[in-house]
C-alpha cells in the first residue's frame, strides 16, 4: 500500500486548543468578580502570585506536550491497515485525555488560587465557591471550545480510513455527554452564592436576582451556544452528503469522494458512501468500457454474418455450377455407353470374321481371293472401328477433365465449408464472451443492491441475446457440419469417378493401340495379297495372334461398358448428392440471414445500453 500523504494540521486546531485550556480559567476570573469574592487587586495578585505562575507552567506544559504528541502520532500514518486500526484505537484516548486534563485543572486550580488567596489574607475568601465557579466554567465554557477544537482535528483526521469498526461512541452518547456535562457547569455556576459567606443572612430572592438569575441566563447562552456548535456542523455536514447525493442522483461522478470529517456514526455512513461511490464509478466505467467493447464486436458480428451470407451464396452458386457439369457429365457418360456397346459389337464381329479366316486358311489356298475378299472387308470394318475407337478417345479425354474439374470443385467445396465452420465457431465464441459479461455485470449489479437493479435488467436481456446468438451458431455449426459430411461424400465420389476414368482411358488408348496394330496388318496384308501364298503359313500364325488380341479385346470391351454402367449409376448418385447440397445450402442462406437479424437486435440493444450509460458522467 503506497505510504498516505499526511496534511499540515490547521491552525484553528491549536487555536482552539488554547482557547480550550485557557477559557475556563478567565471565565472563572470574570465569574468570581461577579460573585464578589474577589477584588480586581486581590485577584491580579493572587493569578500572578509565584504559586499560580508555577503552577500555569506546569498546565501549558502538559496540555502542549499532550497535543504535540496527538499531532506526531497521527502524523505517523503510513497507509497500512495496521497503522489504520491502531490510530483510530488512540482518537477516544485522546478524547478522554484532554477531557480529563480539564476537568483536574478545573478542580486543582482553585486550590491554588486559595493558597494564594490565604498568602494575601484576601478577605471573606472560600474555597468551595471558586471551586464551584471553576468547574462550571470548566463544563459551559471549556466545552464550547473543546467540540471546536475536536470538530477541527477529526477535520484534519480525514486522511485516515474510518470504518464501523472504529466507531467507539456514536453521535447520541456525543449529545447526551455534552449536555450532561453543559447541565453540570451550568448548575454549578448557579449555586455559587450559596455557598459564599458574604451572602449569609441574605433573603434568597435577593440572592437569586442578583446573581442566579444573571448566572443562569450566562449558562443558558453557554450552553446553546456549544449546543449550535455541534448542531451547526452537523448541518454543514449533512447538506455536503446531500449535495454530494444530488449529484450522484444526476448521474454525475466526476466529483472527489467525500472527506470523513467525523468519528461517529455520520463517519462511517460517510465512509460507506465514499466506498459505494467508487465501486459504482468503477461499475459503470466498466460497463461503458464494456459497451464500447460490445458494440465493436456486434459490428463485426454484423460485418462478418454479412460476409459470410455472401460466401455461402458463392458456394451455392458453385454447386449449381457442379450441377451443371454433372448433367453434361451424365450426358457424356451415355453417349460413351452406346459407343463402348458398339465397340464391343465391333469386335464381337471381328472375332467371327477372324474365325471365319482362319477356317479358310486351312482349307486351301484356293481360297485366297475370296480371302482377299475378306480381307478387305475387315479392313472397312476397322476402319469404321478406328474412327469409333478416335471418338472414344475424345470423350474419354474429355470426360477425365470434366472429373478433374469436379475433384477440384469439390475440394474448393470442402475447403470454404471448413471456413464457415471457423466462421461459425468465431459467432459461438463471441456469443460465449457476451454472455460472460452479462453474468459478471449481473453479479456486480447484485453487488450494487437497489441501485444495481437497472443494471441487473441489461444484463440479462445481454445475456439472452447471447444465449440467442449461441443458439443460433449451434444450429449453424451442425448444418455446417452436415453440409461438410455431405461435401467430403461428394469429394469421395468424386474421386473414385476419377480413378474409374483414368482406367477408361488407359483402355481405350489400349484398345486404339491394338486397332491401329490389326488395321496396319490388314493393310500390309491386302498390299501384299500377291505373296499371301507364300506367307500363308505365318498368315495362320497371325491369325492366332489376331484371335487372341480378338477375344482380349472382346474381353476388355465388356469390361469397359461395365464400368461405365457403373459409372453412369455413380454419376446418379452424385447428382442426388448434389440437390441434397442445394437443399442444405438453402437451409444455411436461411440460418445465417437469421443470425443477421440477431446480430442486428444485438447491436440494436448495445446501442440502448450505451445511451442508458450516457447520462453517468465518469471523468470531468
Amino acid at each position: 500500500m503506497a505510504e498516505a500523504k499526511i496534511p499540515e494540521p490547521s491552525k484553528k486546531i491549536y487555536l482552539y486548543c488554547a482557547l480550550m485550556c485557557t477559557g475556563p480559567a478567565l471565565a472563572c476570573a470574570l465569574f468570581s468578580l461577579f460573585f464578589n469574592m474577589f477584588d480586581f487587586s486581590d485577584l491580579l495578585r493572587c493569578a500572578f502570585s509565584p504559586l499560580s505562575l508555577i503552577y500555569a507552567v506546569f498546565y501549558a506544559a502538559i496540555v502542549i506536550l499532550t497535543h504535540k504528541w496527538v499531532i506526531s502520532k497521527f502524523s505517523s500514518y503510513d497507509g497500512t491497515e495496521s497503522s489504520c486500526d491502531a490510530l483510530n484505537e488512540i482518537h477516544p484516548i485522546m478524547v478522554g485525555a484532554f477531557i480529563t486534563i480539564l476537568l483536574l485543572n478545573g478542580i486543582c486550580y482553585p486550590f491554588v488560587f486559595a493558597s494564594a488567596a490565604v498568602k494575601y489574607n484576601v478577605p471573606h475568601f472560600s474555597v468551595t465557591p471558586l471551586l464551584n465557579a471553576s468547574i462550571g466554567s470548566t463544563f459551559l465554557v471549556g466545552l464550547v471550545f473543546y467540540i471546536l477544537w475536536l470538530e477541527n482535528l477529526e477535520g484534519w483526521l480525514w486522511f485516515l480510513p474510518f470504518s464501523g469498526k472504529h466507531l467507539k461512541m456514536n453521535l447520541l452518547s456525543r449529545f447526551l455527554l455534552i449536555n450532561i456535562f453543559s447541565a453540570i457547569g451550568l448548575v454549578m455556576l448557579i449555586i455559587v452564592p450559596l455557598f459564599m459567606s458574604s451572602n449569609d443572612g441574605k433573603p434568597l430572592n435577593e440572592i437569586f436576582k442578583r446573581y442566579m438569575l444573571t448566572t443562569s441566563i450566562i449558562g443558558i447562552l453557554l450552553n446553546g451556544a456549544g449546543f449550535m456548535t455541534m448542531v451547526k456542523n452537523l448541518s454543514g455536514r449533512i447538506n455536503a452528503v446531500s449535495e454530494f447525493a444530488h449529484k450522484l442522483a444526476d448521474g454525475n461522478y466526476t466529483m472527489d469522494p467525500l472527506m470523513v470529517k467525523s468519528r461517529e456514526e455520520f463517519g462511517v455512513f460517510v465512509h460507506n458512501l465514499n466506498i459505494f461511490f467508487d465501486t459504482t464509478k468503477k461499475l459503470l466505467d466498466g460497463v461503458k468500457s464494456s459497451v464500447v467493447t460490445t458494440k465493436g464486436a456486434g459490428n463485426a458480428l454484423e460485418s462478418q454474418m454479412g460476409d459470410t451470407a455472401l460466401s455461402v451464396q458463392q458456394i451455392v452458386e458453385n454447386i449449381k455450377g457442379i450441377k451443371g457439369l454433372i448433367e453434361e457429365h451424365s450426358s457424356g457418360v451415355v453417349n460413351v455407353s452406346s459407343a463402348m456397346e458398339m465397340i464391343s459389337r465391333n469386335i464381337d464381329m471381328l472375332n467371327q470374321n477372324i474365325e471365319v479366316q482362319a477356317s479358310a486358311v486351312e482349307q486351301s489356298s484356293a481360297a485366297v481371293r475370296e480371302m482377299v475378299a475378306n480381307i478387305q472387308s475387315v479392313t472397312n470394318i476397322l476402319s469404321k472401328n478406328a474412327a469409333a475407337v478416335a471418338k472414344l478417345g475424345d470423350a474419354s479425354e474429355e470426360g477425365n477433365k470434366r472429373v478433374n474439374d469436379a475433384v477440384a470443385m469439390s475440394d474448393k467445396i470442402l475447403s470454404e465449408s471448413s471456413g464457415l465452420l471457423d466462421a461459425s465457431a468465431v459467432i459461438q465464441n463471441i456469443a460465449d464472451q457476451t454472455n460472460l459479461l452479462a453474468m459478471n455485470a449481473a453479479i456486480e449489479a447484485a453487488h450494487a443492491g437497489e441501485a444495481g437493479k437497472g443494471f441487473a435488467v441489461v444484463a440479462d436481456e445481454i445475456r439472452k441475446l447471447a444465449e440467442q446468438s449461441n443458439a443460433q451458431g449451434r444450429k449453424i455449426s451442425e448444418s455446417l457440419q452436415s453440409l461438410e459430411e455431405i461435401i467430403k461424400g461428394v469429394s469421395a465420389s468424386t474421386k473414385a469417378l476419377q480413378t474409374q476414368f483414368a482406367v477408361i482411358f488407359d483402355l481405350t488408348k489400349t484398345v486404339k493401340t491394338q486397332e491401329d496394330v490389326v488395321m496396319n496388318a490388314m493393310n500390309e496384308q491386302n498390299a501384299g495379297s500377291s505373296q499371301i501364298i507364300d506367307a500363308m503359313r505365318s498368315i495362320d500364325d497371325s491369325t492366332i495372334s489376331v484371335k487372341q488380341g480378338a477375344s482380349e479385346m472382346l474381353t476388355e470391351g465388356k469390361t469397359v461398358g461395365t464400368e461405365i454402367r457403373n459409372l453412369e449409376k455413380t454419376t446418379n448418385s452424385v447428382s442426388e448428392f448434389i440437390e441434397q447440397m442445394l437443399a442444405g445450402t438453402d437451409h444455411i442462406v436461411n440460418l445465417m440471414n437469421s443470425g443477421k437479424e440477431a446480430s442486428v437486435k444485438n447491436y440494436d440493444a448495445i446501442t440502448m445500453l450505451e445511451n442508458m450509460t450516457t447520462k453517468f458522467k465518469l471523468k470531468a
